[in-house]
């Protein structure tokens, strides 16, 4: 769902920043004109793209759109401290942090892993990352939104802020000495998902606490980021008889 004009644009951002996914404005106006729509965006870590008008009316139509349009998900995004405060920290509490999936169809699969296997939370960067979209919500088969999903700015603060909370954070990667099924968890866990063929960046990689793999056989050098992160969350339940 899109809504388009500066007025409804900016109070939709006072009203229900949760529900706005990301905001296009045209290029070329003016920052004084929208600074209130900059700033609201900015408290709320929504990405703002500034783009032509083409891009505007292929999202609208052709109508009165005053170079404002945010795009609107039906899905309720969590800020991680505000949801923090509802949970009891101990090692039954799991997130799966995402790292920059960009093939809407892994994200729809791993909301659902997550939530059929007790994960507690998903966070999802708001750059470099796809977006909860229509395709998502399908592909999860009617459980994104079934376990909170939590918003952040990039995944670097998302694990800045798991790390700052006391998450042992785990990055899944092919170049990991220990194996994903030699784990025991005895804090809260974060498993990090790195992006589809390019993995985990470096610089991300060394804020992780733990580097585990998943053992292959047969010259298979890696499996799908989604099938991935299946096996590790249920590698979790199995290990705290969730």
């Amino acid at each position: 769902m899109f809504i388009y004009g500066k007025v409804p644009v900016e109070e939709a951002l006072l009203q229900e920043p949760q529900h706005i996914e990301k905001i296009f404005i045209r290029k070329g106006i003016p920052t004084d004109t929208h600074h209130n729509i900059k700033e609201l965006a900015q408290q709320n870590q929504i990405v703002i793209s500034y783009v032509p008008e083409q891009k505007l009316v292929h999202l609208v139509g052709r109508v009165k759109n005053q170079g404002f349009v945010a795009l609107r998900s039906s899905i309720r995004y969590y800020n991680f401290f505000q949801w923090l405060e509802g949970v009891e920290l101990g090692s039954d509490v799991s997130i799966v942090i995402l790292g920059g999936l960009e093939d809407p169809h892994n994200v729809g699969a791993v909301l659902r892993s997550a939530a059929a296997s007790g994960i507690s939370a998903v966070i999802v960067p708001s750059s470099g990352q796809a977006p909860i979209n229509a395709t998502v919500v399908k592909t999860s088969a009617g459980t994104a939104g079934a376990i909170p999903i939590i918003r952040s700015h990039s995944a670097e603060q998302a694990l800045k802020d798991a790390a700052l909370a006391g998450f042992e954070i785990f990055a899944l990667h092919q170049n990991a000495s220990e194996p994903l099924f030699d784990l025991s968890f005895t804090k809260p866990a974060a498993f990090f998902i790195g992006k589809e063929g390019s993995g985990i960046d470096p610089s991300l990689l060394k804020m992780c606490n733990r580097h585990i793999k998943i053992p292959m056989q047969n010259n298979v050098e890696s499996l799908n980021a989604s099938v991935s992160t299946a096996l590790m969350c249920y590698e979790w339940q199995r290990k705290t008889g969730q």
